[in-house]
């Protein structure tokens, strides 16, 4: 057992964020993860939400177990680690409740002589009634900071592996993103072992997008959706501006539009008029470019004489597909 924690601990510690409701037992006093699947109750369903705003992240899951079984009562627990990059990762405003109802819990510290005195890895318990041959839903909602997998990304991560205490696979999972960063995108979405979910996620409305997994099985408690966001401009943030910026380079596929909301699309039709130092009359862009073109190489600078005439044909063509895709909006 000591081993079996010490691993899923110290690969949990470069994780920043959060995770299913886990089956535990209390063993010595300290909270530990059931090694073995010795409780017949199935997680049937798992809605994660995941709304990203401009300084945290706002998760609520909602799930579906199913006790084939007697009626028990089981200490259920939301495991999260405060171990980020950095050493950041916290999480606030945390709520769960059982059928509806809000049900009291309590923190309790993950065994500690196997982890680094500065991580912080905790559990949010209550417990839990699964009626015989019954439907039990539960609901978690928190939110967080983000973490960072590069100075120019921001990560919001959701730890699912911890449902494999659970007996069978999770039945199914519906991850639903919704994007309110002004100025932020979804770069990647990820899973397990680097599996890519980028292209697999539908677009539901203008900021939302979705993906439903059946069958989900965890190979261990480390696997974790990832969704990386960067710069709604460049990928390598405003300092590398116009590096990684493609509308002046190429013709962008319209598939990539997906990824802006309808004023993201506005934003990034304007930069390549910035590019050439076009002097805006919209207040709201002027302030924009101005405050992040001041990083640029060379830096935004008005163009007094500035004529439609400079723009080449690739950017013509990106600025005609952006604002056609922003009145189809």
């Amino acid at each position: 057992m000591k081993r079996f924690l010490l691993i899923c601990i110290v690969s949990l510690m470069s994780l920043f964020g959060f995770a299913n409701d886990t089956y535990f037992f209390m063993a010595g006093g300290n909270l530990l993860p059931a090694e073995e699947k010795d409780t017949l109750i199935e997680m049937r369903h798992e809605k994660i939400c995941i709304n990203l705003q401009d300084n945290y992240y706002e998760v609520t899951v909602d799930f579906v177990f199913y006790n084939p079984s007697k009626s028990v009562d089981i200490l259920v627990g939301f495991p999260f680690f405060e171990a980020g990059l950095q050493g950041k990762g916290k999480i606030w405003d945390f709520t769960c409740s059982t059928n509806g109802k809000e049900t009291f819990f309590h923190s309790e510290r993950i065994e500690k002589r196997w982890v680094k005195p500065s991580d912080l890895e905790y559990a949010n318990i209550r417990t839990v009634h699964f009626n015989e041959n019954e439907i039990t839903t539960t609901k978690v909602s928190y939110k967080s900071e983000y973490g960072n997998s590069a100075p120019s990304f921001r990560t919001a991560n959701y730890l699912y592996g911890t449902g494999e205490s659970w007996n069978k696979s999770i039945g199914s999972i519906l991850l639903r993103i919704e994007n309110n960063i002004k100025y932020g995108i979804i770069r990647t979405v990820t899973m397990a072992e680097n599996a890519y979910l980028t292209n697999k996620l539908v677009k539901t409305s203008d900021n939302t997008f979705e993906i439903s997994l059946c069958d989900v099985e965890p190979k261990n408690y480390t696997d974790v959706f990832e969704i990386e966001i960067s710069d709604v401009i460049n990928d390598d943030g405003p300092r590398s501006f116009p590096g990684y910026f493609p509308y002046n380079k190429k013709i962008v596929d319209k598939k990539e539009f997906k990824w802006l909301r309808k004023d993201q699309l506005r934003i990034v039709r304007n930069a390549i008029y910035a590019l050439h130092g076009y002097k805006f009359k919209s207040k709201e862009l002027e302030e924009y470019f101005t405050k992040v073109g001041k990083y640029w190489n060379p830096p935004y600078k008005v163009n007094p004489d500035f004529s439609e005439d400079e723009l080449t044909e690739i950017e013509k063509a990106n600025i005609k597909n952006l604002l056609e895709e922003e009145k189809r909006r």
